[in-house]
């Protein structure tokens, strides 16, 4: 068994709440383009990824302050 290490890559930004809207942004030709590049890209290199994506609720800065300051 090899030694291996979870990496994690985060993208942080805003989407629309309404969730019809969100899913017509993320269903994007140029999102989701640029996702399968990224996706072939680790391949390509020896070390395919899997790609998720979350949508996460949050409440006000101090929820996002804390996320930045960890993955900082």
């Amino acid at each position: 068994m090899t030694n291996t290490r979870r990496h994690t890559l985060t993208f942080e930004g805003d989407v629309p709440e309404d969730e019809m809207q969100r899913a017509a942004f993320l269903a994007h030709p140029d999102i989701q383009a640029a996702r399968a590049a990224l996706e072939e890209a680790f391949v390509m290199a020896g070390h395919p990824h899997v790609a998720t994506s979350r949508t996460i609720k949050t409440k006000g800065p101090t929820v996002k302050s804390a996320v930045r300051k960890v993955a900082e």
